[in-house]
């Protein structure tokens, strides 16, 4: 680490990426609130102090780290100096109309946020440290539902459903009408496919609606932070904290809501073809 050293008593290149990086770990964090989630629950409030002590001493370790310095400036030098990191939301694609509207209110909202956070200084920029890493979270979860919303919308294009429709009521017609047991059945699992197969185009409309929405609710969420972190410069300091974990714990709710939806969603895209 010769090279990264301090020089004249100055801090080593990058320090304060380094930092944010380190502040900002999941692992980090994760330890920080098992241990005071658990304190909470059976009220054994030394425990919270003893993860609170876990957690400055895991970012410690990784501030001494140069496998975790290279990774962290690694990282920053992948894109030119001065030049933001490009949004995962960003696509060549041809999208859904709606699907690309709730896209671009979200990498505004992300962009804002992004701007926002450069800009704090002081107290309120240490007590944003850990926000990065949860909206660096929040974004790629909607990148990923925008693709899935892209894939649905791709599949639901392919598709028309009023001719499936009178396809279904055919097959039902033939199905009652047939002459013998043998025709009548193989016409009633024709109807019966038919019938699946339109309860999947259904379902898939259904998620389309709700990644709709759910992108709303993120870009809603993020301009909501945006106001937050400039109401913080007039705020003290023990304000300050209780706005950062607030904040905080609205972004992990948020992130944890949004991967019970990506979960839910999964299997349902797959159901519905590849593109």
């Amino acid at each position: 680490m010769a090279d990264s050293s301090r020089a004249g008593g100055g801090r080593r290149p990058g320090f304060g990426v380094v930092v944010r990086r380190a502040v900002a770990s999941p692992l980090n964090l994760g330890v920080a609130a098992a241990g005071a989630g658990t304190a909470w629950l059976i009220g054994a409030w030394p425990l919270a102090a003893l993860a609170s002590a876990a957690y400055v001493a895991m970012v410690a370790m990784d501030l001494a780290s140069p496998v975790f310095w290279k990774r962290a400036l690694d990282a920053t030098r992948a894109r030119p100096p001065g030049e933001p990191a490009a949004s995962p939301l960003a696509t060549d694609s041809a999208l859904d109309p709606a699907v690309r509207d709730a896209a671009g209110q979200v990498q505004r909202a992300q962009e804002e946020l992004r701007r926002v956070l450069a800009d704090a200084q002081g107290e309120v920029a240490v007590q944003l440290a850990a926000v990065d890493g949860s909206v660096d979270e929040l974004t790629s979860r909607a990148a990923r539902l925008v693709r899935s919303g892209e894939e649905i919308a791709r599949h639901l294009g392919r598709e028309d459903l009023g001719a499936l429709r009178r396809e279904l009521e055919r097959l039902e017609l033939r199905a009652r009408s047939a002459p013998d047991d043998a025709a009548r059945q193989q016409w009633t699992e024709a109807a019966t496919a038919r019938r699946d197969h339109l309860k999947v185009l259904d379902d898939l409309a259904g998620a389309q609606e709700r990644i709709l929405a759910s992108l709303s609710r993120i870009a809603a969420a993020l301009d909501g932070l945006s106001a937050k972190v400039v109401r913080m410069g007039a705020m003290d300091a023990e304000a300050l904290a209780d706005l950062s974990g607030n904040m905080n714990s609205e972004l992990a709710r948020i992130n944890s809501e949004v991967n019970a939806f990506e979960e839910a969603l999964r299997p349902l895209v797959a159901a519905g073809g590849p593109a």
